[in-house]
């Protein structure tokens, strides 16, 4: 099933309109009020002080997670549900109240924070219910609920558990046996409720992906705690007919302890995902250090995986010259979410640059998207306006002196792609350039010079020049060119103690290997005999080299022994060497 294409720009995606603050602060303000009127009105019944405090502690803490949440993201519906399951928290407390309509009121709601605790962990982390089946659970407990609380406020005439002597002045239906047999199916109802809703949270983790699975583990682990000690609560309630609120001992008051426990363990669960968030926003420095140092397209899809925690990303690009997506090694990529998956464009004034494709769950979290794709945006477009990298005078105490390895590079037919493409010749030469720049940084080399279709590297003692070689050919080959183009290079490598000079190399190491590329033909990769020694340590089962014998290279005294790199998955019969007797 294929999702809408997530399109907004990294200049605008994850904007959200900022609403005021008023009305969370209001809200937690007077959670506040109420907590401390509840705090008060413990002292009436003289209840244990150990009780005191779990209460407290379990309603101040939804309503400070709940505001939290709330302030940080407004327009998501769990902040707004965490504080309203905080607040009511204290609505049993109530029933302490010498007046019997806020008693009767109290008792009839007071199990309303419930509610609350299905809605977010049915909806939990954006706030919408995370299945049909989901809804419609939550609106079962909703007409559950609302039986109750009727019965409790229109059926029942008076029960011990008021803190007055006092009559429900709302029970207008009295009737004590239709009240028990109503509490005790809805009771029943309930565990079944309860129960259900845990197999729901169990079939969403198992069909969570990792980075889904992070994000919902703080609250569901806690949720789920929580949801079973409300079953058992209610189950013991049910069999000895004694509550914990009631301050009973034996079964019923243990469970009701638990219960108290594994509630407080929900609203701590989701600070802690507050916290961790705002800690993985922290790593989008380090990502942006990481991008400046340009990674290849591998590094890339790995640095941003690890700060966004999903394994399962990855990046394309834009290419101008195919105006196509094409993923890291150059194949046509159609930016498609499947289902849950997610596509973040990433663009610079209106320009596409590349595309992440993610995980459906962390739009969940706009800021922290944003600020990845903000990172990725800058780098991929400082890297498209890189110009021909060039030793210069002031560059040239830093090119690597000794005995090194050079690699020059030319299109075979570059005159006849200039006649094919026109005016995107240049894209795909800009294109070309940065490959063969991506792959030298990535093998330990450093371009030293590119004009026209010629491309110059030089590696120092210890690098690969030659996978260097084999990994540009590779992906020359697999690129998805413009109008079906092909673009092919022949690669020369010597090895050598060129001079250094204001310009960079010069002597006749620099004409050897120009000569040696020369004489290749497109797709293959010749190597002196220097070179070979050189890199003996590459050769392998795939890296071989064949001796194609000695030849008098144009401008170069003397015979050289010529060789050609073999690989299993590329050309390797060619014609004789050109310009060469």
């Amino acid at each position: 099933m294929k999702q809408p294409l997530a399109d907004a720009p990294a200049s605008d995606a994850g904007r959200l309109q900022e609403p005021t603050a008023v009305l969370p602060l209001a809200f937690g303000v007077l959670g506040l009020v109420v907590a401390g009127a509840a705090l008060a009105l413990w002292v009436i019944p003289a209840v244990p002080r150990l009780t005191i405090i779990g209460d407290e502690l379990v309603g101040l803490s939804y309503i400070v997670a709940g505001t939290i949440a709330w302030l940080r993201r407004p327009s998501n519906r769990i902040g707004p549900a965490i504080t309203g399951a905080g607040i009511t928290w204290f609505i049993g407390d109530f029933v302490f109240v010498p007046n019997a309509v806020i008693t009767a009121l109290a008792y009839a709601l007071m199990w309303l924070p419930n509610l609350f605790a299905a809605f977010i962990l049915l909806s939990y982390p954006t706030g919408r219910f995370f299945s049909p089946a989901a809804r419609a659970l939550f609106l079962t407990a909703v007409a559950v609920s609302a039986a109750q609380y009727a019965v409790r406020l229109f059926v029942l005439d008076a029960t011990g558990d008021y803190g007055c002597t006092c009559r429900n002045p709302f029970a207008v239906l009295p009737n004590v046996a239709l009240y028990d047999v109503v509490m005790l199916v809805t009771r029943i109802v309930v565990v079944l409720i309860t129960l259900v809703t845990l197999v729901l949270i169990v079939q969403r983790w198992r069909h969570a992906s990792p980075a889904g699975r992070r994000q919902l583990a703080p609250v569901l682990f806690a949720g789920a705690v929580g949801l079973a000690a409300f079953a058992a609560d209610i189950t013991a309630y049910n069999l000895t007919k004694a509550s914990a609120d009631g301050g009973a001992l034996g079964v019923a008051s243990v469970t009701g302890t638990l219960l108290v426990l594994a509630r407080t363990a929900v609203p701590l669960g989701l600070l802690f995902g507050l916290v961790r968030t705002r800690l993985d926003r922290a790593l989008v420095a380090q990502l942006i250090v990481q991008l400046g140092q340009a990674p290849s397209p591998e590094r890339v899809d790995e640095v941003l995986a690890a700060t966004l925690h999903d394994q399962t990303l990855r990046v394309i690009y834009w290419s101008p010259a195919a105006r196509a997506y094409l993923d890291g090694r150059g194949r046509l990529v159609e930016p498609s979410a499947g289902e849950g998956r997610a596509i973040r464009l990433v663009e610079r004034d209106g320009s596409p640059l590349a595309a992440i494709d993610h995980d459906a769950v962390l739009t969940d979290d706009p800021e922290l998207l944003t600020s990845v794709t903000a990172a990725l945006a800058l780098a991929v477009d400082r890297g498209r306006l890189e110009t021909m990298v060039r030793a210069q005078a002031e560059e040239s105490r830093s090119l690597p002196t000794g005995r090194v390895t050079l690699l020059y590079s030319d299109i075979e037919g570059s005159t006849a792609l200039l006649d094919q493409l026109g005016p995107r010749y240049a894209d795909l030469l800009a294109e070309q350039r940065r490959i063969l720049r991506g792959i030298t940084r990535e093998h330990g080399g450093r371009e030293i010079d590119s004009r026209a279709d010629e491309f110059f590297a030089v590696f120092p003692m210890g690098s690969t020049p030659l996978a260097a070689a084999v990994a540009v050919q590779r992906r020359l080959r697999d690129h998805a060119w413009p109008e079906g183009a092909t673009v092919k290079v022949r690669i020369g490598l010597h090895t050598g103690e060129p001079e250094i000079g204001d310009e960079g190399y010069v002597g006749m190491d620099v004409h050897f290997v120009a000569r040696l590329g020369s004489a290749g033909h497109g797709g293959q990769i010749l190597v002196s005999q220097a070179a070979r020694d050189a890199s003996a340590g590459e050769l392998d089962h795939d890296i071989r080299l064949r001796t194609l014998g000695e030849f008098e290279l144009r401008g170069i005294p003397g015979r050289h022994e010529i060789l050609q790199i073999t690989i299993p998955d590329l050309p390797a019969d060619f014609p004789p060497p050109r310009l060469a007797k």
